[in-house]
């Protein structure tokens, strides 16, 4: 079992801060390039029908709630003014959730999508947001997560689970019971994961794996990686 020298507390520590810091500087760029449009005027909840779909790509900075095994909805939740700002729509059996082109959202409440499907298969998320995902079940479960998304699994039971996770990407997945789980992650990545017969991880930079159960497991940690069982 891998212990952490002061040293790799320290590096860790550099590295979590670096990836932080190109996050704030993208979000700096995209600003200027975009019209920022501040949040007025009461809460305003608005349900969307859309084509079916079974994968998420989630931009810029949400709360999105899944909610797995049921009807599928859709429901956007912001400052009345930004809800029209909001863009979801379904491309390739895929929900794309981002701001309109060219606008930069402000808003002293969080701005939420709340879904329910069926069937969930593949998530893809790039930049900031947080997302909560329950009850999901199935052979497949495939989650992209770059930047400093914050993703926590409430539930479930799969066969299949396949991660990767960059920047300063935070995953926890302890409630969920996996079979297999093959995990890559890079930069300052972190994730806590349960895994009852397989587990496979590559790690590279100042990335933190922390798993519970049995499993067989294949590993190549680079840098001041660190795998630990709970």
């Amino acid at each position: 079992m891998p212990i952490q020298s002061d040293k790799a507390t320290r590096s860790f520590s550099l590295n979590l801060k670096a990836a932080l810091l190109g996050l704030v500087g993208a979000a700096l760029l995209f600003s200027c390039a975009s019209e920022t449009v501040q949040g007025e005027g009461p809460l305003k909840r608005e349900e969307r029908t859309l084509a079916a779909f079974q994968a998420v790509d989630v931009s810029q900075s949400f709360i999105v709630e899944i909610e797995t095994g049921k009807p599928q909805s859709i429901a956007v939740e912001a400052d009345e003014n930004l809800v029209p700002l909001i863009d979801t729509q379904v491309v390739d059996n895929t929900l794309k959730i981002a701001n309109k082109p060219g606008k930069a959202l402000s808003s002293n409440n969080p701005i939420k999508i709340f879904l329910s499907l069926p069937s969930l298969q593949s998530v893809n998320a790039k930049g900031a947001s947080r997302l909560v995902i329950t009850g999901i079940q199935g052979d497949k479960l495939k989650l992209n997560l770059e930047g400093g998304h914050q993703v926590r699994m409430v539930g479930g039971i799969l066969q299949d689970l396949q991660i990767n996770a960059s920047g300063a990407a935070q995953l926890e997945s302890l409630m969920l019971k996996a079979q297999n789980v093959d995990i890559q992650l890079s930069g300052a990545a972190s994730a806590r994961i349960r895994a009852e017969k397989k587990l496979k991880v590559t790690a590279a930079g100042a990335c933190k794996l922390e798993y519970k159960g049995t499993p067989e497991i294949t590993q190549n940690l680079t840098g001041m990686s660190v795998l630990r069982k709970l």
